[in-house]
């Protein structure tokens, strides 16, 4: 019995090393994708109105413009969210390796996943209203409409969007928390939990302050650097199994054989 239950387990962190690396570089492609089009570099840049040109003639040229960006967005959109999704596979992975039954590990595991689907709920939906404010502007329908449903769309995005990022950065933190008090990881990948989880925290007070050059810069670099590291560091955490205990582990043990034996 005990043999099946072991290889039951190394099965599914067999799946969940598999899913990390998928998730790392589904994160890679997409934050570097997603600095080529915010860069205009994969699409045309946006048109300029030149002075005294009516407000409608220009939102016209610019959403017909924002329309030919649409195909791109919705292929970059999907590889994120392989990546966001997977997230809800390394929280319950997690939380396993830590045990299901610490606070910390239930906190950390549960918002990590939420954060993860989430950000999936958000963005489902921005890829739906891009949709239709693309087709609206191809078409004739009044400007002033396709603008403010646009307006709204991208606003209910960002909302989602902040609660995912609170979300993931307090759930990776708890995690670190929950890997300090025991020997399950390295002292590296908790060191490196809790600067994702920073950076995290960051981005979202980036977004609630709509600083749009440093969501940019902090988008590309947690999802082209930090996260894809951390995926493949946890991966690689998960195969060797339990580290060796602590030096203050070790002590407590030479203490406590050294009173049994008195």
């Amino acid at each position: 019995m005990s043999i099946d239950v072991t290889k039951e387990h190394r099965q599914a962190d067999g799946v969940a090393w598999v899913v990390m690396y998928v998730a790392a570089a589904a994160f890679l492609i997409s934050a570097i994708w997603y600095a080529l089009i915010a860069n205009h570099v994969t699409v045309a840049s946006a048109p300029l109105a030149p002075p005294g040109e009516p407000l409608d003639s220009a939102l016209h040229r610019w959403y017909q413009w924002f329309a030919t960006t649409l195909p791109q967005e919705r292929f970059n959109t999907a590889i994120a969210l392989l990546g966001m999704l997977s997230l809800v596979v390394v929280a319950a992975t997690l939380r396993g390796r830590f045990g299901r039954s610490a606070t910390l590990s239930r906190i950390g595991g549960y918002a990590l996943a939420l954060g993860g689907v989430m950000w999936t709920i958000g963005n489902t939906l921005q890829l739906g209203g891009h949709r239709a404010v693309g087709l609206m502007a191809t078409h004739d329908n009044p400007i002033e409409a396709v603008n403010a449903i646009a307006f709204t769309v991208d606003t209910v995005t960002q909302a989602f969007e902040l609660v995912a990022l609170l979300l993931i950065g307090g759930g990776m933190l708890a995690l670190a928390a929950q890997a300090r008090r025991t020997t399950a990881m390295r002292p590296g990948w908790i060191g490196s939990t809790a600067t994702v989880a920073v950076a995290v925290l960051v981005l979202a007070a980036a977004y609630a302050d709509a600083s749009d050059d440093l969501t940019l810069w902090l988008l590309v670099g947690i999802g082209a650097v930090l996260l894809p590291v951390w995926l493949m560091w946890t991966a690689r955490e998960l195969a060797v199994g339990d580290v060796t205990p602590t030096g203050r582990t070790l002590r407590v043990r030479w203490r406590l054989a050294r009173h049994l034996a008195r």
